[in-house]
């Protein structure tokens, strides 16, 4: 983005940096790093079009002469396995966004040296070695939440607990005896000592005898199933009375299973096994639908955020932009960067809404308000926008409208919503600039289908992988792209759509190329 490489270079300016090269993209910043000799640092965006952050810094990592090149990595947010990746390929340092001059000075001093920073630095230092074939990265993984079962005491202690409960002590003995090496075995001797024992330890499993004296099994388990807290944890009824109406009686108070005495090791084993599984993967799926609930919660707050919370402040910031270039007296580079300002604070302002859009068309809340939008001026937007990328790909692109069978009148006007029209159009030329190959065509033709709809062709030479080919439009979709998310396509169909127009593609191997079609509503005259 533009307006952030003017900051950070702003930023390096008042740390003491004397000289700055710029690069829109990774092919541009490798071309220049090899090009240019001398060069101390690469500071380096990890999304970037046409070679990504990540792509650059392996890139240099296996250059003969630039592997040992100081590389700052500068994200907007990082996950555990980005870290690990790029810590993998080599980083030097990561800089988080949004961040101070303090901030990237010193991170400059940890990756070149305190004594460097504002001096000319002629040699390059390296500050870990790059990462050679063969070698393997040792990087911390999270623990399993269950360890591997075996004898060792505290392996046991953190596994899955069993309850026991039987009158029997010599039954709990040989219970004990089968469970304890894979199981934390808790026993109980009576069902009222059982049920203090459930509410301190809060066993995965209860195996539970029907006949004991003064509170039977049966009882037991009413009681378990009469409690919030317990009325999922599995129960297990030991008896020696076998009878079809006893395991009836037992199913329809809950229980899971039924066991015979005498027990039978292995088939004891293999039952107490399968019923904790299922049990923890019940646990699992309670709290996944928890956490979806928690989430959906998250939203409506995000939402209500987001209008009332963030829009206000950053409509003064354009506000205050705009006050500052009307009230004039600034110098030429004041004036570009206040310029700067109201763009960002746009840019943020119209991503603020088209989020809230996407979630609402999402939930089937969204409202179109209609209004004429010409799309062969949106188009010459979108394509200046993508010209360094499309000049770093040495594409050949073409615009052409006909409106009404005339070439000569090229608005091509729908009815529909600004933003959203912009979006759908801006995030299917970018997709297809990134698919052509270098060297390749890209086309856009706009032309009004017998004054009902707009129908706007974008082509490139380039195929969609096959893998992808059924679902493109679907939620998720992406294959072959590094950091693709899979919600342009996806959002491109929903905004299509919200607007009364629909989206299809067609892509084809013999031809080596792809299609997609947008038809929207024509607005008359």
């Amino acid at each position: 983005m533009e307006a952030m490489r003017k900051l950070i270079c702003r930023n390096l300016d008042q740390a003491g940096c004397r000289t700055v090269l710029q690069a829109a993209n990774g092919v541009e910043a490798l071309a220049l790093l090899q090009n240019r000799p001398g060069i101390d640092a690469l500071i380096t965006d990890w999304n970037m079009p046409m070679m990504s952050g990540i792509e650059l810094l392996r890139a240099v990592r296996a250059h003969p002469t630039l592997h040992a090149l100081p590389v700052l990595m500068v994200t907007g947010e990082m996950s555990r396995p980005e870290v690990e990746e790029a810590i993998a390929a080599g980083v030097s340092s990561f800089l988080v966004k949004p961040f101070t001059v303090g901030n990237l000075q010193a991170r400059l001093t940890q990756i070149l040296g305190a004594d460097r920073i504002g001096t000319a630095a002629p040699a390059r230092v390296a500050r870990r070695p790059p990462p050679m074939a063969g070698d393997v990265q040792q990087v911390p993984v999270l623990a399993s939440p269950w360890p591997d079962v075996d004898t060792d005491t505290d392996a046991v202690e953190s596994a899955p607990c069993v309850l026991v409960v039987d009158d029997s002590v010599d039954t709990i003995d040989v219970l004990v005896g089968l469970l304890r090496h894979e199981y934390r075995v808790i026993a109980a001797t009576r069902g009222s000592e059982a049920l203090r024992l459930v509410e301190s330890e809060r066993p995965d499993l209860i195996l539970l005898d029907v006949v004991m004296p003064e509170m039977d099994g049966f009882a037991v388990c009413r009681q378990l199933r009469a409690d919030p807290k317990h009325a999922e944890t599995p129960v297990v009824f030991l008896t020696a009375n076998d009878d079809a109406g006893s395991v009836v009686d037992g199913l329809r108070l809950g229980a899971v299973d039924y066991i015979a005495k005498p027990v039978e090791p292995l088939v004891l084993l293999a039952r107490v096994r399968g019923q904790i599984a299922r049990h923890q993967a019940f646990a699992v799926l309670q709290r996944q639908l928890q956490l979806e609930a928690e989430n959906a919660r998250l939203r409506e707050q995000v939402e209500r955020m987001a209008r009332h919370d963030l829009k206000s402040p950053i409509g003064g910031i354009v506000n205050f932009a705009d006050e500052l270039m009307r009230f004039g007296g600034l110098s030429a580079e004041q004036s570009e960067l206040v310029a700067a300002i109201h763009e960002s604070a746009w840019s943020v302002l119209d991503l603020i809404n088209l989020s809230l859009d996407l979630y609402r068309i999402e939930r089937g809340a969204f409202e179109l308000h209609p209004v004429r939008v010409e799309l062969f001026e949106l188009m010459k937007r979108i394509l200046k926008e993508r010209q360094a990328e499309i000049l770093g790909k040495r594409l050949h692109p073409s615009l052409s409208a006909r409106d009404g069978g005339d070439a000569r009148v090229t608005a091509c006007t729908v009815l529909g919503d600004p933003l959203l029209a912009y979006s759908l159009f801006a995030n299917l030329v970018k997709n297809a600039v990134e698919a052509a190959p270098i060297g390749g065509r890209l086309t856009i033709a706009l032309e009004s289908q017998g004054g009902d709809h707009v129908e706007v062709r974008i082509s490139n030479s380039g195929v969609v992988p096959e893998t992808i080919r059924e679902c493109f439009f679907e939620k998720f979709s992406t294959a072959g792209k590094v950091g693709g998310t899979g919600l342009g396509t996806y959002s491109a169909r929903l905004f299509a759509e919200a607007q009364g127009g629909s989206i299809a593609m067609v892509t084809r191997d013999a031809e080596g190329d792809t299609t997609v079609t947008v038809t929207l509503p024509y607005a008359s005259a």
